[in-house]
């Protein structure tokens, strides 16, 4: 690919200069992050806005809910870095791709509690690595066991 190049006003430079008034790492890289993106000139062919990015990430993940992919599929598909698909997408949609997969994977495997298949075939379609995976991301997210959750269903259900 072509270097590309942009004008810099002593603006990294400072940045590195006060590194240590930064309250973490993580702010100085989205910092500098942010920088880069309004300064570096557009390449055609690739993805130049981070809504679009993180637009086509959620998209993606939706697409491919049931296929056991990870944040590092996504940011391949896209030809983005992952730490940079994490920035813009929780900088557009306030949530962590990461977060947002297991929160799909979780409306997922809720829809099917109510089919009452296996929790481990449902794991697996929706996935998890493991039933014991589903089980301790469930509980986690939902303050409730697969059990307790199921059993709730089911009374709801048959009344």
């Amino acid at each position: 690919e072509t270097p590309q190049v942009f004008k810099d006003s002593g603006f990294i430079l400072s940045l590195f200069l006060r590194f240590e008034t930064f309250s973490s790492q993580t702010d100085f890289v989205d910092t500098l992050a942010g920088f880069l993106l309004d300064n570096f000139p557009q390449n055609t062919g690739t993805v130049k806005d981070t809504a679009r990015v993180a637009e086509k990430a959620r998209a993606y993940i939706e697409k491919h809910i049931r296929d056991g992919i990870s944040i590092s599929d996504v940011a391949s598909f896209l030809n983005v870095t992952t730490g940079y698909l994490s920035r813009v997408f929780r900088k557009s949609l306030h949530i962590t791709p990461k977060q947002y997969l297991i929160q799909c994977r979780l409306r997922e495997a809720k829809k099917e509690m109510l089919d009452k298949d296996s929790d481990a075939d449902i794991a697996y379609g929706t996935g998890f690595a493991s039933q014991s995976h589903l089980c301790t991301v469930f509980k986690k997210y939902m303050g409730i066991s697969v059990g307790d959750y199921e059993r709730i269903v089911r009374t709801k259900k048959m009344s």
